[in-house]
């Protein structure tokens, strides 16, 4: 007979405790954890979210690695916001050099022009892109860990993270259109 599981709440109670007694985090992704965390103890499936990924699971991953894993995924997306967002506003630095020295003006009006274009690609038109990478990220764990995307659980997972609605089939569609290598010549 096996031994009645603790809930995943209190796991996930116990791991916010740790958190803030170990964490080796940068201040300020603590309190994007911590967030996290809280806002995936008050989720009405939590619980629930945690025996569905249990049930389907064909390695050994223990509940704390896998509050890591999200929290990781959730982090890097955060990071992927923050980073575009501290971009230097290269726009307004071109227009005042266009009008004292034209050529210094031009080239910042083309680094501006490649910047903008590189976070569009990152970010997403909308600046949906940190999400998509988040569900992207934890349907390809799942995949490795479960042998299926659990899509179901991805959204929930979204969900708690971003603070927005998002279904199961906008993580089947984040998965499916997953980024190509470009291809190389003579290969």
């Amino acid at each position: 007979m096996r031994a009645p599981q603790r809930a995943f709440r209190n796991r996930l109670e116990e791991y916010k405790r740790d958190y803030l007694k170990f964490s080796k985090d940068p201040p300020h992704v603590r309190p994007i954890a911590l967030q996290i965390l809280s806002d995936w103890m008050d989720h009405p499936d939590c619980d629930k979210i945690w025996d569905a990924v249990d049930r389907f699971l064909k390695v050994k991953v223990t509940p704390e690695r896998f509050i890591v894993e999200v929290l990781r995924a959730a982090i890097d997306a955060e990071k992927l916001k923050l980073v575009h967002s501290a971009l230097p506003g290269l726009g307004d630095k071109a227009a005042k050099h266009t009008k004292k020295d034209w050529r210094e003006g031009l080239a910042l009006q083309a680094r501006h022009y490649v910047v903008s274009e590189q976070k569009e690609r990152v970010l997403g038109r909308e600046g949906t892109g940190p999400r998509v990478n988040f569900l992207r990220e934890l349907s390809a764990g799942f995949e490795r860990w479960c042998g299926k995307p659990l899509d179901k659980e991805v959204a929930a997972l979204t969900e708690i993270t971003f603070g927005e609605s998002v279904t199961p089939q906008a993580a089947r569609s984040a998965r499916k259109n997953r980024p190509t290598r470009p291809r190389t010549v003579g290969r």
